[in-house]
């Protein structure tokens, strides 16, 4: 399958360094999160007990923390979790740098590889309200598998919108199961800020741009996505994403893929996107008769199922004792006055079911509150999901 774009050859030997240097110098805790004080007069659930803190040292712009940087931030302490969330937004760790234009308060993000920010969606693909039923289930369904039955949706909508209703924020929830070929998903109309989960859409276009320049991906190719995504290393996200071709090369491989509800930025981080559309991705990794080959689909698995264990939360909580393979992303924006965008997306192979899931979150006041609905969002969706195949023929699973 030939996916058009830039060709990463070039590019990839000048960009490259920095990672590696990233690599060889990271120091073993730059992944460990810290642990998140209580937020003042937010009530906690059952659940929300969850460490956390930012993630690794967003090399944007790749200057240090600088008073009125253009993105609009005020330096804090990483300890100063009880200043109101509207202060909070710039809390780094000492020596920390300005993360990606999530924090963007005024005026377009400074980029490394180039000036200025991306459209974002089109206004009418984007101003539908977050607060209606299961949203694009219909479209979802049609891209392959069948909805779920109209009472089984009808009910789990409704459980899903009495939970969402008792926590700030908002959440949407996609998911696939290709056992029983079945598809759900909910409120995801209006797109999401992916955060660090834009590195599995990279991690697909490096994959594809390799395998059309006909070679493998080389050891230092390798090395990078492996810290972009077991890790979570942002230097090294920043530097393939340079190699793919930004927003530009990004674009190009997704709507190839069909993928087109997904809208790169300049800032990786930034990058917008519904459930669904992720889900696509999940998809167009791990389908055997999908476009990567077998080599790049078992790399891709392998990566995503060895994720460090501070970071191997979200829909890994809807498993059971099955396998999993993920991508988790966490960002505090300044845009939504210092509240938490919290992501997760992956495969769960679990009770005879080969799901595919993709829950995003927006405007949860911590962390650890995020991850909370994240994962009960994900449990809620994946009971019902394996529940109702139990009664449908089941297909053959790829």
């Amino acid at each position: 399958m030939r996916v058009r774009g830039i060709s990463l050859i070039t590019a990839f030997t000048v960009t490259m360094a920095a990672c590696s240097d990233v690599e060889a110098n990271l120091p073993t805790s730059a992944h460990r999160p810290a642990a998140l004080a209580e937020v003042p007069g937010i009530a906690r659930h059952p659940g929300d007990t969850v460490t956390a803190g930012f993630e690794p040292a967003l090399r944007w712009p790749p200057t240090g923390l600088v008073s009125g940087s253009p993105v609009g931030l005020a330096a804090a302490p990483l300890t100063d979790t009880t200043a109101p969330l509207a202060g909070r937004a710039a809390i780094f760790p000492a020596g920390g740098v300005v993360g990606p234009a999530a924090f963007l308060v005024a005026g377009p993000p400074v980029d490394a590889t180039s000036a200025g920010h991306a459209p974002g969606p089109p206004a009418d693909q984007a101003s539908v309200s977050p607060v209606g039923g299961s949203g694009s289930q219909g479209e979802v369904a049609g891209n392959g598998g069948r909805p779920l039955p109209d009472e089984v949706r009808g009910k789990l909508d409704r459980a899903l919108g009495r939970y969402l209703a008792s926590r700030p924020g908002r959440a949407a929830v996609a998911v696939y199961d290709r056992v029983a070929a079945i598809r759900y998903a909910y409120r995801e109309r209006e797109p999401f800020m992916l955060a660090s989960v834009a590195k599995v859409d990279i991690l697909l276009a490096l994959a594809l741009k390799a395998q059309e320049a006909g070679r493998r991906l080389t050891k230092s190719e390798r090395s990078a996505a492996s810290r972009m995504i077991r890790v979570s290393d942002n230097d090294c996200a920043h530097d393939l994403y340079r190699a793919i071709g930004g927003r530009d090369g990004l674009t190009a491989v997704l709507r190839e893929l069909g993928i087109r509800r997904t809208w790169p930025e300049h800032s990786w981080g930034t990058t917008r996107s519904r459930p669904s559309d992720q889900v696509k991705v999940l998809e167009r990794l791990t389908d055997p008769e999908g476009p990567l080959t077998a080599a790049n689909r078992r790399f891709v698995l392998e990566l995503m199922s060895s994720v460090v264990p501070d970071q191997a939360w979200g829909v890994s909580a809807a498993a059971g004792d099955g396998q999993v393979a993920l991508k988790n992303g966490w960002l505090p924006a300044s845009a939504h006055d210092g509240l938490w965008t919290v992501n997760s997306v992956g495969r769960l192979q679990t009770g005879g079911h080969d799901l595919l899931l993709a829950v995003l979150s927006e405007r949860s006041p911590a962390m650890g509150y995020g991850v909370a609905t994240v994962e009960a969002v994900a449990r809620m969706v994946v009971k019902t999901m394996t529940k109702t195949a139990t009664s449908t023929p089941p297909t053959t699973s790829r």
